[in-house]
This record gives C-alpha cells, sequence and structure tokens, in this order.
C-alpha cells in the first residue's frame, strides 16, 4: 500500500511538471507565431518601400524644377532610412530566432573542453 501511494504520488509529480511544461511550450509556440507574422509584415513593407523608391527616384532624376527635385529627394532619403530600420529588424530577428547566440556559446565551451583535453592527452603522452 505504501509503494502504491509512492507511485502514484510520484505520477501525480510528473503530471504536475508535465502540464506546466506543455503550457510552456504553447507560449514559446505563441511567441514563435507573433513573431513570424512580424516577419512577414515587415517583408511586406520593405517590399512596398522599394516600389516607392522605383517610382520616385525616376521622378526626381526627371524632375526640372529645384524645389521639386528637393523634395523627392528628401523623400527618397526618408524610404531609404525606414527599408535601412526594417533591415536591421529583419536581421537581429534572424540572429535572436536562429539560436544563434546559443550555438555560439555551445560552440565555446565545447570548443574549450577539446583544447583542454587535447593540452592533457599531449602532456600526458608527450
Amino acid at each position: 500500500m505504501e509503494q502504491e501511494n509512492g507511485a502514484l504520488e510520484e505520477l501525480d509529480g510528473f503530471l504536475g511538471q508535465f502540464g506546466d511544461d506543455l503550457g510552456a511550450a504553447e507560449q514559446e509556440l505563441g511567441n514563435i507565431r507573433d513573431r513570424h507574422a512580424q516577419v512577414i509584415r515587415d517583408r511586406q513593407k520593405r517590399q512596398e518601400l522599394g516600389n516607392q523608391v522605383d517610382i520616385v527616384r525616376p521622378d526626381r532624376d526627371r524632375a526640372k524644377n529645384k524645389a521639386v527635385r528637393q523634395q523627392l529627394t528628401q523623400q527618397l532619403k526618408t524610404l531609404q532610412d525606414q527599408i535601412a530600420e526594417l533591415d536591421l529588424a529583419l536581421e537581429s530577428r534572424l540572429f535572436a530566432e536562429s539560436g544563434f547566440n546559443e550555438v555560439f556559446w555551445q560552440a565555446v565551451r565545447f570548443g574549450g573542453i577539446g583544447v583542454v583535453i587535447g593540452w592533457l592527452l599531449e602532456r600526458w603522452i608527450g
């Protein structure tokens, strides 16, 4: 009987932990979906801005009036700045989402261990 109670308590503990882990996984999946949607919106926005640049640049080059040309140049600069901001946001998301940081530190840790083991083996054999 005591053994059965212990097994039931262990099962309850496991099920509780599993429920917590499942909730955390669902939350992380929601975060990933949100980031995915944001990346898609940013890519679409970048494409739209690129199309606007393709329209404004020839108009600026053809403009005869200096004031109109300056206005189009300013508009072009604003569009290019917005594109640069989107590119930066997309690149930072890429590194954040790809786990680059985690992979980097794992490589440093295990690479360092490999160097130490190699050094110890060299000392021991040589």
